[in-house]
Order: structure tokens, then sequence, then C-alpha cells
């Protein structure tokens, strides 16, 4: 993730414009800002400006999202909160506000992807509701992406890593004391059970890294994309410009 700018009231205003823009204008209007940036001697954070990437459409909405509803983005924050501490509580046996909080989460990402979709289709795009659940979700509980979040300035996919994993999952809560055995279920048996579901559970863990990687790798492709769209049109401008000068010259 590139570095934080400097706190200059200006460029925050810019940077502020700068997400608020459709996806389509973004590097278009980043560059603009970086050259506009060299021109005044702010080489380091020309360079920096230079370095942010194009967000994805889903990146882009849920960044809108952040500007649209404040409130509603910080309640979602802070349900993040609650849920990482119940989810901590439950990896030491303690499930009891796991459920709570993962509701209220969920709810909350219910209603901002709703708007999220909504947005989408007043401005003519479209993106897969999933990963806009999946990034307002990591997002919430990753600090390094809760400042961006709330900025509406997320330009790179969040990679979902340490209690973040473990948002959305219900984690069975342990048996009560008076609870008994089934009949008929032997000491094997249980242990096979258990193997399997851990087994089970580190192929789902594994199957959510690998999905978050190539959502990374996506993301990292549009954009490249879009850098060579933008530099073929500045070079065939170019190269319009030229034959204009030359044709001038030649009817003198």
């Amino acid at each position: 993730m590139p570095k934080p700018l400097a706190a200059v009231p200006e460029l925050e205003a810019e940077l502020d414009d700068l997400y608020a823009a459709p996806p389509e204008s973004f590097i278009r209007t980043r560059n603009d800002l970086a050259q506009r940036l060299k021109q005044a001697g702010q080489i380091d954070g020309a360079a920096r400006v230079k370095q942010l990437r194009k967000p994805t459409v889903p990146l882009w909405a849920v960044n809108q999202l952040a500007r649209r509803y404040p409130d509603e983005v910080r309640a979602l924050l802070e349900a993040g909160d609650r849920l990482r501490v119940a989810q901590e509580a439950a990896l030491r046996g303690e499930s009891q506000a796991l459920r709570a909080a993962t509701a209220a989460e969920r709810k909350l990402l219910r209603d901002l992807t709703q708007r999220g979709e909504e947005l989408l289709r007043e401005t003519g795009h479209s993106a897969d509701p999933k990963r806009i659940v999946s990034t307002l979700r990591t997002a919430a509980v990753d600090p390094g992406g809760r400042e961006l979040l709330e900025q509406g300035r997320l330009s790179e996919e969040l990679e979902a890593t340490g209690f973040g994993a473990f948002a959305g999952m219900e984690i069975p809560s342990s048996p009560k004391p008076d609870e008994k055995t089934p009949k008929g279920t032997s000491p094997a048996t249980k242990r096979r059970r258990q193997e399997r579901l851990r087994k089970l559970r580190d192929n789902v863990t594994k199957a959510k890294q690998e999905a978050t990687k190539t959502d990374r790798a996506m993301a990292r492709a549009e954009a490249s994309l879009d850098e060579a769209r933008e530099k073929a049109a500045q070079a065939n401008a170019s190269v319009r410009r030229a034959e204009i000068e030359l044709e001038e010259a030649e009817a003198e």
C-alpha cells in the first residue's frame, strides 16, 4: 500500500475529488494531479500520487458509500470492533456474544451492499455484490483498511488476515456439561469426525486466501490495462498533432 501523503489541505481536497470521480476518469485525473504537483515542486507528493492505483468498480462503489453514508459505514466499523472481540472470546470457548455480533455485522453489510447496488445502477456500472460485501467486511476488521474506508480512498483489494478471516463464521459453542454424548458414538468415531472437520475448515481458509489473491491480481491487471490504454491514447494524440504540424508546414 502506498505511503500516506502529507496532510496538505489542498492535496487532501484534490484526493477527495480523485476518489469521488467516476472510475473511468481516475487515471487521467490522477496523472493531471501528479503533473501539477511536480510543476509546483512537490516531487515526493507527485511520485506518491502517481503510485495510486485505480480502484476496481467494487472498490469505487465502497468509496462512494463512505461519502454518501458515513454514519452507516462508521456503524459497520464499530460492529467490526465488537465482532473481533467476540471472535477472540469464542476462541477461548466463550461463544455467547459471537452470534449477536455476527448478526449485527451481517445486517449492516446487507444494508450497505443494497445501497451500493443502487448506486451502481444509478451510475451505469456493474459489479459482483459479493466483492462489495468482502471489501466492506475486511476493511471493517483490518487496521490498515479502516482509515481508508472512512476516507473513501480504498484503491487496493484487502486480504483478510488474523481474526479478520473469521468474519461471518459461526463458531459452535462448547457442549454444556449436562449434554450427553449420543449413544453409539465411539471415541474413534469422534476423533475421525473432528479430524474431518479440521481438514474442511483448513480447506475453507485456503480457498478464501486463494480467492483473495485472485481478486488482487485481477485488480492489478485492470489497473495496468487502463494505464496502457491511457498511454496509447496519449501516443495517438501526439501522432495526430505531429501530422497536423507537418501538413501545415508543407502547405506554407
